[in-house]
């Protein structure tokens, strides 16, 4: 379906205006209130789950699903990253520190994404549980029916970050953790509905 995404992560620069209009706790990291001199264009990290989707209200907006962002990560093809199916560091922001945001343009996603692989995972709007499967599907032998790690109590992050293996970086996969966490390696980004699908 049509949706609209952002084309890279909220910046520290876009949640100072946020923090500032509203009074909300600023990410452990800031000083006063304040993010480092020259980290305006880094993706906002250490962020929960519940801060992201509050933001992303406060523009006008909300959290992708996680077949959204999926879909605009890995386009119609299925690709294994987003600029194609293998790995290459000079594409994504995968070494020893996060970098502002749209500093690999080459590695943008068909739909034109920047930094879905690497840079700061990313919350999406969906709790950690398996996916839905079509009536009739059958499950290789041994694997359970539902796995016991799935809860509604785990929120789903997508993307890696800059600290993660390569592996991590991929397209399909997927992370979790508790909706109130706050990790340095997780950000996010936004979407909306378009016009005609407005309620």
């Amino acid at each position: 379906d049509d949706y609209y995404i952002d084309v890279h992560e909220v910046t520290n620069a876009q949640y100072k205006v946020y923090l500032d209009s509203t009074r909300v706790e600023a990410p452990p990291k800031w000083i006063d209130g304040n993010y480092g001199l020259g980290e305006d264009g880094m993706p906002v990290i250490s962020i929960t789950w519940e801060e992201a989707a509050a933001y992303a209200r406060w523009v006008g907006k909300r959290l992708p699903t996680e077949t959204e962002w999926g879909k605009a990560a890995r386009g119609a093809d299925g690709r294994v990253f987003p600029w194609g199916n293998r790995f290459d560091r000079a594409l994504a922001n995968n070494g020893e520190r996060l970098l502002p945001v749209a500093l690999y343009p080459s590695g943008a996603s068909p739909y034109g994404c920047l930094d879905m692989a690497g840079k700061a995972a990313e919350w999406v709007d969906a709790w950690y549980e398996a996916y839905p499967r079509q009536a009739g599907d059958v499950l290789p032998k041994g694997v359970p029916d539902r796995n016991p790690g799935f809860s509604h109590q785990r929120r789903v992050y997508r993307g890696g970050s800059f600290n993660s293996f390569s592996k991590y970086l991929r397209c399909a996969n997927r992370e979790h953790t508790s909706a109130g966490k706050r990790w340095v390696y997780i950000g996010f980004r936004c979407a909306k509905d378009p016009p005609w699908k407005a309620k």
